[in-house]
C-alpha cells in the first residue's frame, strides 16, 4: 500500500515536471520569436547601403563616423549634442549620410504645406543650350512631382514681405507663408553648417514624390555645367528622405555601386564637383545617380537641398538660375 502511494506519487511528480517543462520549453519559444520578430522591425529601421551586390547597416563598425562640420577635424571624434553627426559613405567623393536630419513633426508640416495647397506637379526638366527657351519640360527621364517651397534667402530680405510678418496678428494665410520661411531657413542654416559655406547660398527647397512604380528619375547630374549649361550650377546636394519606403526608392550612384535606402528624417550629401589637377573645380562626371520607383503600393517623399557658388540672390540678378 506504502509502495503504491509512493509510485502514485512519483508517477504524478513526473508527469508534473513533463508538463511545466514542456509548458517552459512552449513559452521559450514563443519568447524567442518575439525576439527575432521584434529584432528583424528593428532591423527593418536601421539605415542601410546597397554596396555593390551587399545590403549593409550603416553604422560605426563599416563607415567612419563624424561629428561637426565637414570635412572632419582630427579633434571631432566626440559626441557634441549640437552638432550633427554623419558617416562618410565614400571619402574620395564627399558622400555623406547624415541620421535624424530632420523630425517627424517638422517633415510632416512641411509636406502638408505642399499637399494642402496642392502645389504638386510633374517634375520639371530645365532647358539645355540647345534649346534655351525650353524653361520646362516634360520629359520620360522624370517621371516624379515635385512642389517648390518659398524663396526664403529672397523674402527675408524684401521689406514688402517682412512688413507683412510684422503684423500682429498676421492673416492666417501669410502666418502660414511665414512659418514656411522659418522651416525652410533653418533647414538652410543646419544643413549649410554640417557644409562650412553661407545658407544664402541655398536654392529654395524642393520637395518631391513618387507615388507609383512608373515615378522615378533616371540617370542624370545636378550640377548644369554637366550638361553644358550656364545655370544650375551646384556645388554640393543634400536629399533629405522624407518617407520610409517599404521597398525599392534607392538613390543610387551606379558609378560609385553605391544604393542608399531611404530612412524618414535621414539625409544623403555629395559634391557634385572635385578638383582637377591644376587645383580648378570641375564637375566630377562620376556623381550622376538617379531615383528609383518605389515598389507597388508605396510612395516616396524626399526634399532636395542645392547650394550654389553665390547666393539665391546675386545667381537670380545675374540670370545663373533656371
Amino acid at each position: 500500500m506504502i509502495l503504491r502511494i509512493h509510485c502514485s506519487t512519483l508517477h504524478s511528480f513526473l508527469f508534473g515536471c513533463v508538463f511545466i517543462f514542456l509548458l517552459t520549453f512552449e513559452k521559450c519559444i514563443s519568447a524567442a520569436e518575439e525576439v527575432a520578430t521584434v529584432s528583424a522591425s528593428c532591423d527593418a529601421k536601421l539605415p542601410k547601403v546597397l554596396l555593390g551586390d551587399q545590403m549593409v547597416v550603416i553604422d560605426e563598425s563599416r563607415f567612419p563616423k563624424h561629428y561637426g562640420p565637414y570635412p572632419p577635424k582630427g579633434s571631432d571624434m566626440n559626441d557634441d549634442s549640437e552638432s550633427l553627426s554623419y558617416y562618410v559613405l565614400n571619402a574620395e567623393k564627399s558622400v555623406l549620410y547624415v541620421p535624424n536630419f530632420m523630425n517627424q513633426t517638422v517633415i510632416e508640416e512641411m509636406k502638408e504645406f505642399c499637399i494642402s495647397g496642392e502645389r504638386f506637379a510633374r517634375s520639371p526638366i530645365r532647358g539645355t543650350t540647345s534649346n534655351p527657351e525650353m524653361s520646362v519640360q516634360e520629359h520620360q527621364v522624370r517621371t516624379s512631382e515635385s512642389c517648390t517651397m518659398v524663396p526664403t534667402v529672397l523674402y527675408r530680405k524684401s521689406p514688402k514681405v517682412q512688413a507683412m510678418f510684422a503684423d500682429d496678428p498676421m492673416p492666417p494665410q501669410v502666418a502660414k507663408v511665414a512659418r514656411e520661411v522659418d522651416i525652410s531657413w533653418d533647414v538652410a542654416v543646419r544643413a549649410s553648417k554640417l557644409l562650412g559655406v553661407d545658407p544664402e547660398t541655398v536654392e529654395p527647397l524642393q520637395l518631391v514624390r513618387y507615388t507609383s512604380p512608373d515615378a522615378e528619375y533616371k540617370l542624370h547630374h545636378d550640377h548644369g555645367g554637366f550638361y553644358g549649361k550656364a545655370t544650375d550650377h551646384r556645388l554640393w546636394t543634400m536629399l533629405v528622405f522624407l518617407s520610409d519606403v517599404a521597398e525599392g526608392g534607392h538613390t543610387a550612384f551606379p558609378k560609385l555601386k553605391l544604393e542608399v535606402v531611404p530612412r524618414k528624417g535621414d539625409a544623403l550629401v555629395w559634391s557634385n564637383v572635385q578638383q582637377d589637377r591644376d587645383g580648378v573645380w570641375v564637375v566630377d562626371e562620376d556623381m550622376v545617380h538617379a531615383g528609383r520607383p518605389p515598389a507597388d503600393g508605396s510612395h516616396k517623399y524626399a526634399m532636395n537641398v542645392w547650394f550654389g557658388y553665390e547666393s539665391s540672390e546675386q545667381r537670380m540678378q545675374e540670370g545663373k538660375w533656371g
